[in-house]
């Protein structure tokens, strides 16, 4: 193989790697734009249901004292 031609094939794997490359970045930017509603989607639901527990704590708690107020009155 001569000198030009192996200087060809370099250049023509140099061109095929920076269109992989281009391609990957594309990939990366649409996979993140198609990904974002879906984890505001998780998110929200995350939160939700940290408040549905947050909430259900509160009552508890509140639960506990009302029963510890009335064992302190039999005491």
């Amino acid at each position: 193989m001569t000198d030009e031609a192996l200087l060809a094939w370099i250049e023509r794997g140099q061109v095929i790697a920076t269109f992989l490359v281009a391609i990957g970045v594309a990939a990366e930017f649409v996979g993140t734009f198609m990904s974002r509603p879906i984890q505001q989607r998780i998110d929200r639901a995350r939160e939700l249901e940290i408040a549905q527990l947050r909430k259900q704590t509160e009552d508890e708690r509140l639960a506990r004292v009302k029963i510890e107020e009335k064992l302190a009155a039999r005491r």
